[in-house]
């Protein structure tokens, strides 16, 4: 899904507080939209960003005081959001008697998709007599039945109110889940200098840890690819394009593309995997998590431009638009052939005229087995013969689509 993460202050903020924050979380690789509308209230800015950026498919809503302390707290409120649940920091309404036991994701740190807001019925976020603010999500989300994951306190500067009947406190400088920091009380600007060092931390920690240093992969299967892909791909080099990826791994092709083709402000990326492995093993679950959770670090700094179909993609592809919407498809997922073909065939619809598609393992493996793409790739291109031109082959073979009139 594509997500973008927002804050909101006014002119009473001392406004180094702000440049903080963006510089903390801008070193962790995730850019923030900071809007200064002032006496715009918090709610009413909420409902605001939902109706005016259309294209942001995961909202993640934070407090210009609050700052994720790792690139793990938004890989994980994201990939939290992304199945559908309300996620974020537990917070409690102290001064709503009805609702002060009552804990919810409070819009400090919260984070939930497009998709679960309408399925909710589309609720304001703004507060009321009886709501904090976003504090209808959490209750539309329980009387629906939809999952609401929340982070408690694990640290807490100074306590100064209780959260619900937990039997814990929040107050000055929070830590939520050992992830996420929230100072509170920040338009006085006396505690601006425990806000400041958090985010000097979080720099810092960036750096010493070599997180900016990039993403971290286990196996390399692109490289030796690379003279071929710049050939063919370097052509969409500025311009917008749209591409679909099917089989991500641990995101080292995803990022390629990101890095390297998808700089027009109006591309992206749709990338399609179960996340269970790479084909050659079998994974436990503790090592298939490992997987996920490493290509969504992998592609946390272009995640506005990446989206994540989690899914088997003889099922996912059915349920994507069937029109001519992508300029490049890239097929790596199964290795089986009757996999591989019905990758293909359901993918080359949604290829637009002049496009590109690629095939991984082309020449990989026993050529006349059925555990191999190379049969599946052969029968495709004899069945499309007149609609296609093969522009590569080798290891991995390109198609360029030349004619959709025998496609549908």
């Amino acid at each position: 899904m594509i997500a973008g993460l927002f804050t909101l202050y006014w002119d009473n903020l001392d406004p180094r507080m702000a440049e903080c924050q963006k510089l903390a979380i801008n070193s962790l690789g995730y850019p923030i939209n900071q809007h200064r509308i002032d006496q715009l209230p918090h709610g009413e800015w909420m409902d605001w960003v939902v109706r005016q950026f259309q294209d942001i498919e995961l909202f993640v809503f934070l407090d210009v005081d609050a700052v994720p302390l790792s690139r793990q707290a938004l890989v994980e409120v994201i990939s939290s959001a992304e199945l559908g649940n309300i996620a974020g920091c537990a917070q409690a309404a102290n001064h709503i008697p009805e609702r002060r036991n009552q804990i919810y994701a409070g819009p400090f740190f919260l984070a939930f998709s497009r998709e679960t807001w309408e399925r909710l019925g589309r609720p304001s976020l703004s507060h009321g007599a009886d709501r904090d603010v976003a504090q209808s999500l959490t209750i539309r989300a329980q009387e629906c039945g939809i999952e609401v994951e929340l982070w408690l306190p694990t640290s807490v500067e100074i306590p100064k109110w209780p959260l619900g009947e937990t039997g814990l406190d929040f107050g000055i400088g929070t830590t939520y889940g050992g992830l996420v920091y929230h100072l509170f009380e920040s338009r006085s600007g006396e505690y601006l200098d425990r806000f400041s060092d958090v985010c000097r931390r979080v720099v810092e920690g960036v750096r010493d840890e070599g997180v900016s240093r990039g993403p971290v992969f286990t196996s390399d299967w692109l490289t030796p690819h690379l003279p071929v892909w710049d050939a063919l791909f370097s052509v969409y080099k500025g311009k917008p394009v749209n591409v679909l990826e099917i089989g991500s791994y641990e995101g080292r092709s995803t990022v390629w593309f990101c890095e390297n083709i998808l700089g027009h402000p109006a591309s992206s990326i749709t990338c399609v995997d179960v996340f269970d492995g790479d084909g050659t093993d079998t994974y436990d679950e503790g090592k298939v998590r490992q997987i996920e959770e490493r290509f969504r670090s992998n592609i946390l700094p272009y995640a506005g431009k990446v989206n994540v179909c989690k899914g088997r993609s003889s099922e996912v592809l059915r349920d994507l638009r069937r029109a001519e919407c992508f300029d490049v498809i890239y097929v790596d997922g199964s290795h089986r052939a009757w996999n591989v073909l019905e990758d293909a065939v359901l993918c080359y619809p949604l290829l637009k005229t002049g496009g590109l598609m690629l095939f991984d393992d082309y020449l990989g493996g026993d050529l006349d087995s059925m555990k191999y793409p190379h049969q599946a790739i052969d029968a495709f291109l004899r069945i499309h013969a007149g609609s296609l031109e093969v522009v590569h082959s080798g290891y991995q073979l390109a198609v360029k689509k030349i004619d959709s009139s025998t496609v549908y």
